[in-house]
């Protein structure tokens, strides 16, 4: 059944929306209705009752504003985990349409589908969505990317469609936008997550960009990923001149690589340029360092931490010794690990 939401008398949908950093829902409202169209205000102005117009109210549950709104529309909602939400048109003085989510990326995922089911007319929002409540199945929802091969900018002549680390062939700021509209893709197909391979590089404008990346995905609820090599994959920082980069330590630190035997293709009993041991205390002291680095300094969501094949000597000359298990699991990426963060 149609629920219509009439323009205010300034002839604009009027949308109340809890305020949270970088006003994602307000971007959303923005790209769906066109700005023209919107009359918009913070959701924390709501006084006691609600405005006697139709409106649109979108909230977080748990959050003080949640809290107040839902004393004040007085109508019981599902309680609802992080990343879900509810829809629901109740009948006040005019029609209020509410979209509730359990944390942030529920509240905009929630705003999303309502457009999805929503037409915009000269005097109207028209909802043909009903009352609805979706729940994640799964609390990770997430893409796998390398930067290089990420292309939602079409027209770069540096996209390139397959491989694994190669160069990054883009312009700088293509890394930037390929992001930005993953993000917002992200938030339509309530996907919470994106592991970035390739996440700083000199390339694509090192810390600056990756920070810009992880900033815009964090404002809208969406956990950035990166692919954080330990003992090979470029280490934290993954190609670059930078002290938390792999090849970087080693021109510093030659004698801090994998000693290679047994395979001519990896210059037999050279110290290797581009991976280390793991079992060595100073590259153990330098991945700390490097982790430790990368999560001070980027608002992420947590990391994919990939090793090296690793089989070498140790500095002191003897072979590394590793499980049955170990062996037969010692193929790069096979023993990736996926480290979350909690966030407030």
């Amino acid at each position: 059944m149609t629920k219509t939401i009439r323009f205010g008398q300034n002839n604009k949908l009027q949308i109340y929306f809890e305020s949270t950093n970088g006003f994602p829902a307000l971007c959303l409202a923005r790209q769906k209705c066109g700005a023209e169209h919107l009359g918009h205000a913070s959701a924390e102005l709501i006084g006691r009752k609600m405005p006697g117009d139709d409106a649109v109210v979108a909230f977080i549950q748990g959050s003080s504003v949640g809290q107040k709104v839902m004393e004040v529309i007085d109508s019981r909602l599902p309680k609802l985990p992080p990343g879900g939400y509810h829809i629901e048109v109740i009948k006040q003085d005019g029609n209020i349409l509410i979209v509730t989510g359990g944390d942030l990326f529920g509240m905009l995922a929630g705003l999303a589908d309502m457009f999805l089911h929503s037409e915009l007319t000269s005097r109207a929002l028209l909802y043909r969505g009903d009352t609805r409540t979706e729940k994640p199945a799964f609390p990770l929802r997430y893409y796998w990317t390398w930067d290089h091969s990420t292309n939602w900018v079409l027209d770069d002549p540096g996209n390139q469609m397959h491989g694994a680390a190669p160069a990054y062939l883009k312009k700088a700021s293509t890394f930037l936008e390929d992001y930005r509209r993953l993000v917002d893709h992200c938030i339509e197909m309530r996907f919470n997550g994106i592991v970035i391979w390739g996440f700083l590089r000199d390339a694509h404008g090192g810390e600056a960009s990756a920070y810009e990346v992880t900033k815009y995905a964090a404002d809208r609820g969406v956990a950035i990923l990166p692919g954080l090599g330990t003992t090979g994959y470029g280490g934290a920082y993954y190609e670059g001149n930078h002290p938390c980069n792999l090849e970087t330590y080693l021109a510093r630190n030659p004698r801090l690589g994998n000693v290679w035997f047994g395979n001519k293709k990896r210059n037999d009993g050279q110290f290797s340029a581009v991976d280390i041991s793991p079992y060595y205390p100073k590259n153990q002291a330098w991945i700390k360092c490097c982790v430790e680095w990368l999560y001070r300094n980027f608002p992420i969501g947590g990391g994919q931490y990939g090793e090296q094949r690793f089989n070498g000597r140790s500095l002191a000359g003897r072979p590394a010794r590793k499980s049955k298990n170990q062996e037969q699991r010692s193929r790069p990426f096979q023993r990736s690990v996926f480290c979350l963060q909690d966030r407030p």
